[in-house]
């Protein structure tokens, strides 16, 4: 073969060989690109599936939820009850009073009352305390104006 033919071959053998040396390159990194994907997809899967029991976990604390409201709603019902009974037995309880009060006011002026008449009553006994005195010294004068 010629010289320019030797070359040439020469220049195909080794485009070739880059060629290939290329081509291997390539594959060796398509290989780790095929692998860096599968390893995303599992990682992916991963990610649904725990997503999926957050779902999961998250669907029950709403219904959860949803039974403390209705709990709630029970309780602010029996705070209303509760708040009304008070005010009731409040009320009950300043009307108690309120006659009692009426009652000591009634008492209070019964014992002024008492007061006025038991205070004329010792004026009285002290009155006819003093008019037997004075009957027993007259009786004395009187006797004595005898002898």
């Amino acid at each position: 073969m010629t010289k320019e033919k030797k070359s040439k071959n020469r220049d195909t053998d080794q485009q070739s060989r880059q060629f290939g040396v290329i081509l291997e390159d390539m594959d060796g990194k398509l290989d780790t690109l095929l692998e860096g994907q599968q390893g995303l997809a599992v990682r992916t899967d991963k990610i649904e599936v725990g997503f999926e029991e957050f779902e999961g976990k998250f669907d029950g604390l709403e219904s959860k939820f949803g039974g403390l409201a209705g709990k709630f709603d029970g309780l602010e019902g029996k705070f209303d009850s509760f708040q009304e009974e008070t005010r009731s037995n409040f009320r009950s309880v300043f009307d108690y009073l309120s006659r009692i009060d009426d009652e000591l006011k009634f008492i209070r002026r019964e014992i002024e009352d008492l007061r006025k008449t038991l205070t004329a009553k010792a004026d009285l006994e002290r009155l006819e305390t003093l008019e037997r005195r004075v009957q027993k010294i007259e009786e004395v004068l009187v006797k004595s104006r005898k002898n």
